[in-house]
């Protein structure tokens, strides 16, 4: 088991930067959508 542990840590470090990364894209999109939303009801306000 001692033996296992050094390999499986990189591999560890990466998907966790992998899950930050999704994350942050799905935040900007979540953040374009609004944006539109908002043209969108501004548009129909006028």
């Amino acid at each position: 088991q001692q033996r296992q542990q050094p390999q499986q840590h990189p591999q560890r470090q990466e998907h966790q930067q992998r899950q930050k990364h999704q994350h942050q894209q799905q935040r900007q999109e979540h953040q374009q959508q609004q944006l539109q939303r908002r043209q969108r009801q501004h548009q129909q306000h006028q």
